[in-house]
């Protein structure tokens, strides 16, 4: 019976089913965001999506009654637990506010197609470097802070008066957003400081960011070489198995 079970539920068309019922689900989830719906509308989409819930829910039940206790073992299969789990909580009364948590349904579309798996998967093992790279960026970040305080802060603390608002300050330059009026302001003043700003932005926002994505895409595409990687291996092993029989 479990064998049986387990066939089922990973076969294409299951899994092609639930990927429909997400899809829908997160359809209906938005048109009830809309406006001017008539109660009966409301009603109907209600009752929709408390179907999608039950479907949800008697999909894990299968699911850990096919994998036992190794369904607690596979990391995307805890992620749709979880994401069902917090979507049962009830939202009435206080907890009312929970409602919106319905959503996170639509997340489950990660873990029911395989690309979009792989990218966060690449995402999750490129943390470390991405972790370097901010403890980089951070350290520079400080040290800009700490110098533009001491050489802007007298005349323009408003942008500079001490570290917390010159942290804001250039984080904004960072970001392009109105970098060219506090530039320009603080111009009028040192002349120079153009120059220093111009520094500051090129290495915070293209020299790092762009290090950021190529931390990125270096392991989404160690992602992607790895089962050509293991098949090749494969080959590898049954070809030299059949030369050891032939000798």
């Amino acid at each position: 019976m479990k064998q049986t079970v387990l066939k089922w539920v990973e076969k294409a068309s299951f899994q092609n089913f639930i990927l429909t019922v997400i899809v829908l689900n997160a359809l209906a989830l938005g048109v009830e965001t809309f406006h001017g719906l008539s109660e009966n509308t409301f009603s109907m989409l209600y009752t929709f999506d408390q179907l999608c819930l039950v479907i949800f829910v008697v999909e894990l039940l299968l699911k850990i009654y096919a994998y036992g206790w190794s369904f607690f073992k596979m990391p995307w299969c805890v992620f749709d637990f979880l994401i069902v789990a917090v979507t049962l909580v009830p939202n009435t009364g206080n907890l009312s506010v929970l409602r919106g948590l319905r959503v996170l349904r639509v997340l489950r579309l990660i873990s029911s197609v395989p690309q979009l798996r792989m990218v966060v998967n690449g995402f999750l093992d490129a943390m470390p470097g991405i972790g370097a790279v901010g403890l980089l960026f951070f350290i520079i970040f400080y040290v800009f802070a700490v110098m533009s305080t001491q050489m802007f802060g007298a005349a323009f603390p408003d942008y500079f008066g001490q570290i917390g608002t010159t942290m804001f300050t250039l984080f904004q330059l960072m970001t392009l957003e109105g970098w060219t009026e506090i530039v320009k302001d603080v111009m009028a003043v040192h002349s120079w400081a153009g120059f220093y700003f111009i520094v500051y932005i090129l290495i915070a926002t293209f020299v790092l960011l762009n290090m950021v994505i190529a931390v990125v895409v270096k392991v989404m595409e160690d992602e992607g070489q790895a089962p050509h990687t293991q098949q090749l291996n494969e080959v590898l092993e049954r070809l030299k198995k059949i030369e050891e029989k032939l000798k």
